[in-house]
């Protein structure tokens, strides 16, 4: 074989490296010495057929640059025989489809004539930067630009809350049918499409917002006025009262001070500012007069950063401008004005509205009634959450919802808590059987032929088989001829015709009838 088809037949067999994938387990022809017949490149020119001497192996495929399956049209494999000559073999065995996804060495194997011939491949990994994108489903509202160049694994920031004339905004969610909500702290892994969620606006003229506070000796009402807000995503407000040991410490810096209590604010989704306070209007204890009131703000219970701008509404509600998320406390300097004397209010409680027994196998409802709440403090208690608990659930259940179920005869407590742990309460429910009434008798025989002076027996069942009163009552239409026992067992007296009657005792009123015939 002349030089050139030598080097041909080299690069056929082995090559070299493309791309990031290279070919290491191969022989050039060079590093073995053949004598090469000039006539002889792909197949052997004698009349019989010599042996294979060894068997080489080539990857042929496009360079791979991204995870990829390779099967056996990506290789070509060449035997040797021992007269020197080579052959391109097509009918070989292949090991397997070879599917590289991570970075790594692999190696695939080629079976001919007992001779086996591997390639091993190196995967470098991809070459292209991944990156994501993330795109918004509005739903008719205003237009939000698609997210896109994210990192994998990195964060996000979400955009503007979008508008929709008439409807409140309620966050972007994952899926359509707005069951996950997507939160700008989770990691993206993948390209997404969010869902905006709108809930419409009930009363277009509605501008402010309200919760309450307790503080145990009374219940303070806070008002926020939505005008010239920026909002749309669960705008709610949280108000979380705080202790006179949490205020201890940053009450040391306001003198003066004839009465205080204080309170976490927080709104979701407002952008509290100096441009943008919220107005806010608070309802005051009996006690205090709005006239001698201020409300500091302290960010971290330790030192004050000012006092807030307000002023007194009327002699009990006292409205001031909130410039961020924090603690505001009310103050009351000067004098205490005398409250009004009033009998004292009865301690608020809760009681379980419920029917006291149940039957086996029915159900009733328990209700968490307040007790001596006033009208304002109704409000509060309708946005509390409470938790049922059974004492005994082989007697009875109970749902969260407050369904009592019976399951057998017995005695329970029901106890109900707020999840607060403000208000528990508890009430006994008697759990009483429910009669079942006999619906049919089965008779074995309906009739039976006994001599004078033996015995038979009659065999009767009753359905359903949980009837309460399974007992049954036998009665003969002559006892000269044949007399019955309590248990159904019947003797013959003399010979004759006459009938038993076999009767329920629970009331249902159902007999069934036995011809007897004494002979």
């Amino acid at each position: 074989m002349n030089k050139r088809k030598h080097s041909l037949l080299q690069g056929v067999l082995c090559g070299f490296g493309i791309g990031i994938l290279t070919v290491e387990s191969c022989f050039f022809l060079s590093d073995i010495p053949i004598p090469f017949n000039n006539n002889v490149v792909c197949a052997a020119e004698t009349t019989s057929a010599p042996s294979i001497t060894a068997l080489f192996m080539k990857y042929v495929g496009k360079e791979i640059t991204e995870p990829v399956t390779l099967s056996q049209k990506d290789f070509v494999v060449t035997a040797m025989y021992e007269d020197g000559s080579l052959q391109i073999i097509s009918d070989y065995l292949f090991s397997s489809d070879l599917t590289i996804t991570t970075p790594g060495e692999y190696t695939i194997s080629a079976y001919y004539n007992g001779k086996t011939a591997s390639c091993t491949v190196t995967y470098a990994g991809s070459t292209q930067p991944i990156f994501y994108q993330i795109t918004f489903e509005n739903d008719g509202g205003s237009y939000t630009p698609p997210i896109t160049n994210i990192a994998p694994g990195s964060t996000i920031t979400l955009p503007s809350n979008p508008q929709k004339q008439g409807y409140w905004f309620r966050g972007w969610f994952t899926d359509a049918t707005f069951t996950n909500e997507f939160y700008s702290t989770e990691r993206i892994k993948d390209n997404l499409t969010l869902y905006a969620k709108w809930q419409k606006k009930e009363n277009e003229n509605t501008m402010d917002l309200s919760t309450y506070v307790d503080f145990n000796s009374f219940i303070s009402k806070l008002t926020i006025d939505l005008a010239g807000q920026s909002y749309g995503h669960h705008v709610n407000p949280t108000a979380k009262p705080r202790t006179t040991s949490e205020l201890s410490s940053v009450m040391n810096s306001i003198s003066d001070v004839t009465n205080y209590y204080g309170f976490h604010l927080d709104v979701t989704d407002f952008s509290f500012s100096h441009d943008h306070p919220l107005k806010t209007t608070i309802s005051l204890p009996e006690n205090y007069s709005a006239a001698n009131v201020s409300v500091y703000y302290t960010p971290n219970l330790q030192t004050i950063d000012g006092v807030c701008q307000g002023k007194a509404i009327d002699n009990q509600h006292y409205q001031f401008y909130a410039y961020a998320a924090g603690t505001y406390i009310v103050v009351q300097k000067g004098a205490t004005p005398t409250p009004t004397v009033t009998q004292q209010p009865s301690k608020k409680a809760v009681s379980i509205s419920a029917p006291s027994s149940v039957k086996t196998g029915s159900k009733i409802t328990a209700e968490v009634v307040p007790v001596n709440f006033t009208e304002e403090e109704k409000a509060l208690f309708s946005d509390l959450s409470f938790q049922w608990k059974c004492s005994n659930t082989k007697i009875a259940t109970i749902t969260q919802n407050g369904v009592i179920t019976g399951i057998k005869a017995g005695s329970v407590t029901i106890t109900v808590t707020s999840t607060d742990g403000t208000y528990k309460t508890s009430k006994k429910i008697t759990v009483k059987q429910k009669k079942i009434l006999v619906k049919k008798i089965t008779l074995k025989k309906a009739s039976l032929s006994i001599k004078k002076g033996k015995s038979a027996k009659i065999s009767a069942t009753v359905s359903p088989s949980n009837a309460t009163n399974k007992s049954l009552k036998y009665v003969s239409s002559n006892k000269k001829i044949a007399t019955v026992t309590s248990s159904g067992k019947v003797t013959g007296i003399q010979k004759g015709k006459c009938t038993i009657s076999v009767k329920t005792t629970d009331g249902s009123n159902i007999t069934k009838k036995v011809k007897i015939t004494v002979s």
